[in-house]
């Protein structure tokens, strides 16, 4: 038989080995909606240079296994990227990915290799970049299986551009931090 408690303030007592904490017990969840119940965090400092226009891996990856199917994931990836001069135009584009599937995207991403998906994007300029960006993604888990999160980046134009870095000789990090916040 299930009963309800209502109460308008719950206070901790103010002394003693547990002062000002409410505890839970012991195999038991809080349930409020908002707040986090887990956070897992992969950062690198390794440098990590693309020089296709495919997709790279930026060398991060969280596994995380939600506690409800009705909860959400809220996943941020960031780093610094950089590119040398040229005078032509460039870019580059970064995604997160889902279980090897991306749930971001870019603009002008497609399906053609020779697409030009940018985030940043600088028009003919004969000098190089360095900026540090982020991108975040938010959705139901939607079950209760283990998922894989990592993140990809691509140039603007390889062809033109050259290569697209992202850190900086061990000097910047990119992190990815995947947080489970309850439904």
């Amino acid at each position: 038989m299930a009963s309800e408690l209502t109460v308008q303030t719950i206070k901790a007592p103010t002394s003693g080995g547990n002062g000002n904490k409410i505890l839970i017990g012991s195999g038991q969840i809080l349930h409020a909606p908002g707040h986090v119940i887990q956070v897992k965090n992969d950062t690198s400092t390794t440098t990590v240079t693309n020089s296709s226009q495919a997709y790279t891996d930026m060398g991060l990856s969280v596994i995380i296994t939600p506690s409800s199917a009705t909860n959400y994931f809220w996943v941020m990836v960031e780093g610094h990227f950089s590119s040398g001069n040229t005078t032509a135009s460039k870019g580059y584009g970064f995604n997160i990915y889902k279980n090897g599937t991306a749930v971001t995207g870019s603009p002008n991403d497609g399906v053609n290799p020779s697409d030009a998906p940018y985030d940043f994007y600088m028009d003919n300029a004969s000098n190089r970049f360095f900026t540090r960006d982020s991108k975040i993604y938010y959705a139901a888990t939607g079950s209760t299986s283990a998922v894989t999160f990592t993140a990809k980046f691509t140039g603007y134009n390889y062809s033109t551009q050259g290569d697209v870095t992202l850190g900086m000789s061990n000097e910047t990090q990119h992190t990815l931090t995947v947080m489970e916040i309850a439904g």
